[in-house]
């Protein structure tokens, strides 16, 4: 899903001429003729619509409509597209496992799954090797602040993980003045879990030309470009 940004307006126009047109045509929903003319996908009277309806993910077309795709865990970022759109109490990942683990169970054996997080924390979790998540996958839901559930379909009677609400900035939390410190014995671990990158190196660019040297992080980006080298952090 890297670099695909959905197109809001144009997506929300397609979706309700989809279910002014062929929604209706299909049975999808029944068009009430005294309901208001406005009315759109949003305003569904729960009596006279089905309660299922299936979508494809991962595929999408572009403004000129040329057929493409959301990349990878496109599915999931097309869950959370859909969730925006249509204005959705909340969205359910699921996947073949209880939720978003405080490490690797692979690697970690002790690892549990963890009941809540901030969509801050979940992305950088993502971000830095949580396989889960798309950190993108969830990005469409935070202006709505539209919880993101992970269960796991093989033990859905678990609650799995809840993805919800923002992280304090740095600057709040200075203003505020509320800390959270490490208390391990009263159960208070402000960390929420840890994860790992395989094949990942430390680099440190040194010399007299490096500093203030603009055109030396240009070419040392561009070398690590044509190597095909991503670089995560500088």
């Amino acid at each position: 899903t890297g670099g695909v940004v959905p197109l809001w307006e144009e997506t929300e126009r397609r979706m309700q001429a989809w279910w002014e047109g062929e929604a209706v045509r299909e049975g999808v929903h029944v068009e009430d003729d005294d309901a208001d003319a406005d009315a759109n996908a949003n305003d569904a009277d729960a009596d006279h619509t089905a309660p299922i309806v299936i979508a494809t993910g991962f595929v999408a077309t572009s403004s000129e409509g040329v057929p493409t795709t959301l990349k990878r865990s496109g599915s999931d970022y097309s869950a959370t597209i859909f969730a925006k759109v249509t204005h959705a109490s909340r969205v359910t990942m699921w996947k073949n496992t209880d939720g978003v683990y405080t490490a690797d169970p692979r690697r970690v054996p002790e690892a549990f799954s963890i009941s809540s997080l901030k969509y801050d924390e979940a992305m950088e979790l993502a971000y830095f090797g949580a396989q889960v998540l798309h950190p993108l996958a969830m990005v469409p839901c935070i202006d709505s602040n539209i919880p993101v559930y992970v269960r796991n379909i093989f033990n859905p009677a678990f609650e799995g993980t809840v993805i919800q609400g923002r992280c304090a900035s740095l600057s709040e939390v200075n203003k505020d003045g509320k800390v959270v410190n490490w208390r391990s014995k009263r159960g208070v671990i402000p960390i929420k879990g840890i994860t790992s990158v395989d094949r990942v190196s430390l680099l440190t660019l040194e010399g007299a030309s490096v500093i203030g040297g603009a055109e030396v992080a240009e070419r040392f980006m561009g070398s690590m470009a044509d190597a095909g080298i991503n670089v995560l952090m500088v």
